[in-house]
């Protein structure tokens, strides 16, 4: 009888030493190192906003926040542990096997500070400013290459180990199925053996830091393709670590660059950017649109992704597009901002851009980061 699309064959089984030494030499192909640092940014979300710690000025990273990063990347491995007598010594049994993170947990990171501001929870807003080493080990599911036609004995594998049969169409693997089984709610039925097994390949013999993933990333002109986030699945990594809140004083020179990029991605993708402000959007200037675009969503193009609520896709940039637009709906105006020379108090005249809550109030005044370029071009990702 054929497979079903998650169904798991009766004979799922845990792979022989040989099988498990080809599944690693399989995938350690795919395998990528940094060559130089790159900065990545994470908006707190608002449960761990509700620390008293953030409430005050933020200008030292807080005792605590290194080993909840720590807890939180590691929860990607986590999310593969059975609560079996197989599960390996480091799972947890008090770990909860349930996200609704697309990927299951672990630390997600965003390309810049900019794109993914509407996590950001203004005015109440932390932001964690993170330094990624050189050597960092990952897969880069955006790679065209990750979509590949594996050999037999591999198709072979995960069907002895009862993967979901969806994870390969047609002889092709499509590895953003394979890191999206952490996520209890995409692929329920995936066995323990198929978890377990992952878990051994990507974490123990090929020792992955993480993997960057499809998702919305401002597109400055150092780099206009830029499409991808992170998540982190080991804080070994973490070269430099800075924390921030609209009361910070301290890392001005950090802050200031940080402020600028808000203005350079006005200014160089207006598309991206004011796509992601419209979820804050309450202005009668765009009518067709819901009072309060809260479903505007970036998505995975693969098996288990659900396209939610309406989305816009720049005409001009096919070759990049995650988005869909209902045809009855009216597409907004994205102009691009001119570059200012300084920091003001409201730094964009459409509504849209930027809360006036997200600026640091000290630095009024101050000159526009004449650096931003070259800095962007050496530390973000895509970029380098």
């Amino acid at each position: 009888m054929a497979l079903g699309l998650c169904q798991i064959p009766a004979q799922a089984r845990p792979l022989s030493a040989t099988e498990l030494q080809q599944v690693t030499s399989y995938f350690s192909a795919y395998i990528h190192e940094l060559k130089e640092p790159v900065y990545m940014f994470s908006w707190a979300n608002s449960a761990k906003r509700k620390n008293p710690v953030f409430k005050s000025g933020l200008n030292s990273v807080p005792d605590f926040l290194r080993a909840e990063i720590r807890n939180e990347a590691n929860g990607y491995w986590q999310d593969l542990c059975t609560h079996t007598s197989a599960d390996p010594a480091d799972c947890d049994p008090n770990h909860p096997l349930d996200s609704w993170n697309i990927y299951g947990n672990g630390f997600y990171l965003a390309h810049d500070p900019v794109t993914t501001m509407d996590f950001g929870g203004s005015p109440a807003w932390v932001l964690y400013q993170v330094q990624l080493s050189a050597g960092l080990r990952y897969v880069d599911l955006n790679d065209a290459n990750v979509i590949s036609n594996p050999p037999q004995n591999i198709l072979d594998a995960f069907k002895n180990l009862g993967c979901p049969a969806a994870w390969i169409e047609k002889g092709v693997l499509d590895f953003a199925n394979v890191f999206t089984v952490a996520n209890p709610h995409q692929f329920p039925d995936a066995s323990n053996d198929c978890k377990l097994a992952l878990r051994k390949v990507f974490k123990e013999n090929l020792a992955i830091n993480g993997y960057f993933y499809r998702y919305r990333a401002t597109r400055f002109s150092e780099c206009p393709k830029a499409r991808e986030a992170m998540v982190l699945t080991d804080d070994g990594k973490i070269q430099d670590l800075k924390v921030f809140n609209a009361l910070s004083a301290a890392n001005r020179e950090d802050r200031v660059r940080i402020q600028s990029l808000f203005y350079k991605a006005a200014h160089d993708d207006p598309w991206t950017n004011g796509f992601t402000f419209l979820k804050t959007l309450t202005s009668p200037d765009h009518p067709t649109w819901p009072a309060r675009a809260g479903t505007f969503y970036s998505c995975e193009q693969h098996a288990g992704c659900t396209w939610v609520g309406p989305a816009y896709c720049d005409p001009a940039n096919p070759e990049t597009c995650d988005y869909t637009f209902p045809g009855s709906m009216a597409p907004p105006a994205f102009p691009s901002q001119p570059m200012p020379q300084e920091i003001s108090h409201v730094p964009m005249s459409q509504p849209y851009w930027v809360s006036p809550d997200l600026l640091w109030k000290d630095l009024s005044g101050a000159a526009i980061d004449e650096s931003l370029g070259p800095w962007i071009k050496q530390n973000l990702f895509q970029c380098q």
